[in-house]
């Protein structure tokens, strides 16, 4: 079957060289190779289903995030389950701007050798809720927010790649999972600690050998992201955010806000606030 060319003209305009759109599979759907003339990445959101790409066949995940190049031809086929995509395109010309700043002179060999790649469970929230803030955003504010996007997306893909490790166990993924939700991030590490079911020694050793992270970090990024959130979202007091989330101390949640997000939470907020103001 020739493969359908799909045209950056339908998606893209002047202002707005990116496009996210949601796309949802079943076992019913019909699945035909295509190829673009743009750039694209998806990430899967939910679900597995197998990725036909380039003559080589993938079974793909939640969290699995995969940069299309210009010309790939490419589709999918079910699994047996739905399956959720969400999909970002954007025009060479941004994708080119994106490797720029990252200093990447040939993005195509950058991205070639390793065109995917999975996100543990906190990283892949945290992805999810960038692609909306992006969705949702007007013309003029879609161009910054998808380069820095794409920029992180294409930093992924190109870094070298360090010795593989194991998957991490079943307990470890569902209790980083259980931290995720309003009724345990607040509680802290004594919360994660009684989640995992193992010793603190236990859990501190595998968060550091398949997370490269601290336990108290991991649920720190969780809050912190929580945090912006709910200072883009509301007008709630800033420190009622912090002692809503789980910090006790005001200048404690200052000063990893401003190391994560490069500015101070107040900042941070008229910042937000100047971006949503523009979509009206």
């Amino acid at each position: 079957m020739t493969a359908e060319q799909l045209k950056g003209a339908r998606f893209f305009t002047a202002e707005a060289p990116v496009y996210v759109g949601d796309s949802l599979f079943t076992s019913e759907r019909k699945f035909h190779p295509h190829r673009h003339d743009f750039h694209e990445f998806f990430i899967v959101r939910s679900g597995s289903l197998v990725h036909h790409h380039n003559g080589s066949d993938t079974t793909i995940h939640a969290g699995t995030i995969w940069f299309i190049l210009p010309d790939d031809t490419h589709c999918f086929s079910a699994t047996g389950e739905d399956a959720l995509l969400t999909n970002v395109a954007f025009t060479k010309a941004l994708a080119d701007s994106a490797a720029v700043y990252l200093g990447i002179k040939d993005l195509e060999a950058a991205v070639r050798t390793r065109a995917h790649t999975t996100l543990s469970p906190h990283g892949f929230g945290h992805f999810i809720e960038r692609i909306g803030v992006l969705a949702q955003a007007k013309a003029d504010v879609k161009r910054m927010l998808g380069r820095s996007l794409i920029a992180d997306v294409i930093a992924m893909l190109s870094l070298p790649r360090t010795e593989i490790v194991d998957p991490p166990p079943a307990w470890l993924s569902a209790a980083c999972n259980a931290m995720q939700k309003e009724e345990n991030f607040p509680r802290g590490l004594e919360r994660f600690i009684e989640l995992a079911g193992k010793s603190q020694e236990h859990v501190t050793r595998s968060m550091h050998d398949h997370y490269g992270q601290t336990p108290t970090e991991f649920i720190n990024t969780i809050r912190l992201d929580r945090a912006a959130y709910r200072m883009r979202a509301s007008t709630d007091d800033i420190l009622s955010i912090a002692y809503s989330v789980g910090f006790n101390n005001s200048s404690h949640f200052i000063a990893l806000f401003k190391k994560r997000y490069g500015v101070t939470p107040s900042a941070y907020r008229r910042q937000s606030a100047r971006i949503f103001a523009q979509k009206g």
